[in-house]
C-alpha cells in the first residue's frame, strides 16, 4: 500500500475496504452505507473522528445495526478519505463534461 501511495494512486483505488466492496451481500453493504453516511456528517459538519465511535454507537441503541468491524477514528478517517476522493472524481468529470459541451 505505501508503494502505491508514493506512486500518487488514489487510495480508493488500492484500500482493502474498497476492494471488498465488491464482495458483499446486500445487508453487509446497508451496514457499510450507514458507517459512510457517519462520516460523511462528520466532515459536513467538522466533527472530530473521535465523534464516529459513539454516533456508531448510538446507531447501534436505535437498532441500527451497522456490523462490529470499522468502529474506530482511524476508520472514520479512511471512510471520509474515499467520500473525498468520490467527489474529487465526480467534480472532476463533471468539469471535463462541461468544457466537452462548449
Amino acid at each position: 500500500m505505501e508503494r502505491k501511495r508514493a506512486q500518487g494512486i488514489p487510495q480508493v483505488d488500492y484500500s482493502p475496504i474498497i476492494q471488498c466492496m465488491t464482495r458483499l451481500n446486500e445487508d453487509e453493504r446497508k451496514k457499510l452505507k450507514g458507517k459512510f453516511e457517519i462520516c460523511y456528517m462528520l466532515a459536513r459538519e467538522s466533527l472530530a473522528f473521535v465523534e464516529y465511535v459513539p454516533l456508531h454507537a448510538l446507531s447501534e441503541r436505535h437498532e441500527v445495526s451497522l456490523g462490529q468491524n470499522y468502529k474506530t477514528p482511524d476508520s472514520a478517517k479512511l471512510f471520509t478519505h474515499c467520500i473525498a476522493e468520490s467527489q474529487r472524481k465526480s467534480l472532476y468529470l463533471q468539469k471535463c463534461k462541461n468544457k466537452v459541451k462548449k
